[in-house]
């Protein structure tokens, strides 16, 4: 049973990480909608097809958790986190910065381990350090050269990070936090629609069929990939997952580069080459450091 629900767990973390990667194609057919009406429909549609499933699955229970006071000023700001990272995913696909999307989920991870450091006060062995420092070193020498757009990648992995840090604070599941998100930043977001309605400046209502469709499908495509990361996570090592992560950044690549010609300088050579030395380092680090302790405790 534990070597099928392994294999379970990597098949549904590859069908999430795969579905993450490729995402870009997806948003490059809708055109002619600016990423900003974009997000309002995504919150939209994704949040009445997760409700609808939370509904269905675990009944009014947990439709209502969520909204206590503690939880909802949290899901408030970690709902503008993931709204403001999912509005600059958007834009920079629509504007050919897919390498920028793929270097910034690359060095999320990093990111992740120093906000542990800076908000949670967690210690870093000297091998981390040096982990990090390198990426320093690699998105700083993208800035210095100019080459790019490295605020793109600085802003995902920033947003991502701190949304990730305030979700510590909320004892929900990743489907039942992203439900009150989607649902507490659309009320904010209705408005807005509203408004560009009234001065006919709703661009959905001025797509063909086909497109329409295509932005009803938001919801979907964000839901679908949390749906397999959430069954994953329950059959998967962590160390195992932390893995598999790297496939949708590089799948970002790939596509940025080899499927839309994407510029990819010098530059961008010597920065994901720190980068990805910087995750060998601390990936093995953690590894070796895991398997001490486990040893240590046997004995």
């Amino acid at each position: 049973m534990e070597n099928k629900d392994s294999l379970k767990g990597i098949i549904y973390a590859l069908a999430a990480f795969s579905f993450w990667g490729l995402i870009p194609i997806f948003w490059k057919q809708i055109v002619g909608v600016d990423a900003f009406e974009l997000l309002g429909h995504r919150m939209i549609w994704g949040g009445l097809m997760l409700g609808l499933i939370l509904a269905l699955s675990s009944g009014k229970k947990s439709l209502t958790i969520g909204w206590k006071k503690n939880n909802r000023k949290v899901l408030i700001a970690s709902g503008l986190c993931i709204g403001f990272n999912w509005i600059i995913f958007i834009w920079a696909v629509q504007n050919k910065h897919i390498v920028e999307v793929s270097l910034g989920y690359f060095i999320n991870p990093l990111v992740n381990v120093l906000f542990g450091v800076v908000f949670l006060k967690e210690k870093l062995r000297h091998l981390q350090w040096g982990a990090v420092g390198i990426a320093i070193i690699g998105i700083s020498f993208l800035v210095y050269q100019g080459a790019g757009s490295p605020w793109i990648s600085i802003s995902l992995a920033g947003t991502f990070a701190l949304y990730g840090l305030l979700r510590k604070f909320v004892k929900l599941s990743s489907s039942e936090g992203l439900f009150f998100e989607m649902s507490l930043v659309t009320l904010l977001y209705i408005p807005y629609l509203v408004f560009l309605y009234r001065q006919e400046q709703l661009v959905f209502l001025q797509l063909d069929g086909l497109t329409q469709l295509l932005v009803f499908l938001t919801g979907a495509v964000t839901i679908f990939p949390l749906f397999c990361f959430g069954n994953a996570v329950k059959g998967l090592r962590l160390s195992t997952l932390g893995i598999i992560q790297y496939l949708a950044p590089s799948l970002h690549l790939i596509i940025g580069v080899v499927l839309y010609k994407e510029v990819f300088t010098s530059s961008h050579v010597i920065t994901f080459a720190c980068i990805w030395t910087a995750l060998l380092i601390y990936s093995v680090e953690g590894f070796y450091n895991m398997r001490k302790k486990a040893v240590e405790s046997s004995s």
